[in-house]
């Protein structure tokens, strides 16, 4: 389990490998809605306390709390390795970043804390541009845009960027792609915080990242897409 944890933590550090050779003059990550998306969960957590209400939405992704809810499975701090743990499998996560790959991540395996955060993990960062639309209201799904820009406002992510998923195209041009689904929290929920609605799932990075909610708490996913589509 720890060994295909950190596969995929590569993975989120390197995000969306085939588009590398497309994406090679924007330093910005691309997220979109993803359609038809392929998502591989690696093993479900045991069913854990009766949900509770997770974190309010805030203003901007570096604003999400510490860590997990507090009160809930997870430790209210990062937990010291080889430590006691009692709920086989739970993900917890602990930092400020809105890239995952960035935070302390730590698993009940075996009935102690084991660190997620491994060797190879790579933290990106994508700042926001000047040039962004005053508000997501100004902003149309799917519409072709310019220049390739990042753009946070309190209900999402909006990424002008090449489509994502799919055959490759050729000179298809820029378009707005908003993130997570509607309804679903933003800033992203730390793992291990509180959720009331099961198997609800909210992509934050298109055709890479996703959240569910298993067993009243906020779990990690990491997913493919074979077409682009909409967001918020």
């Amino acid at each position: 389990m720890e060994n295909a944890w950190h596969d995929a933590r590569k993975t989120l550090g390197q995000p969306m490998k085939p588009l590398l050779a497309l994406l090679a003059s924007v330093l910005l990550l691309s997220p979109s809605a993803c359609g038809g998306r392929a998502i591989e969960v690696s093993q479900a957590i045991d069913a854990g306390p009766d949900p509770q209400p997770g974190p309010a939405p805030g203003p901007h992704p570096e604003d999400a709390g510490p860590g997990p809810t507090p009160g809930g499975p997870c430790p209210d701090t990062a937990p010291a390795a080889g430590s006691a743990c009692s709920r086989e499998n739970l993900l917890c996560e602990y930092g400020t970043d809105p890239n995952p790959s960035c935070n302390a991540v730590f698993q009940c395996q075996s009935g102690t804390w084991q660190s997620q955060t491994g060797p190879g993990t790579v933290c990106q960062t994508w700042p926001e541009s000047p040039s962004c639309p005053g508000s997501l209201g100004d902003i149309q799904q799917g519409a072709s845009c310019s220049p390739q820009m990042n753009c946070y406002y309190p209900a999402g992510l909006c990424t002008c960027s090449p489509p994502l998923g799919g055959p490759a195209q050729i000179d298809a041009g820029s378009s707005w792609n908003c993130l997570p689904e509607t309804g679903c929290p933003y800033p992203r929920p730390r793992q291990g915080s509180a959720c009331n609605t099961p198997n609800e799932t909210c992509t934050y990075y298109a055709c890479d990242y996703a959240q569910q909610c298993q067993g009243g708490v906020w779990q990690g996913l990491f997913e493919g897409c074979a077409q682009g589509a909409g967001g918020v």
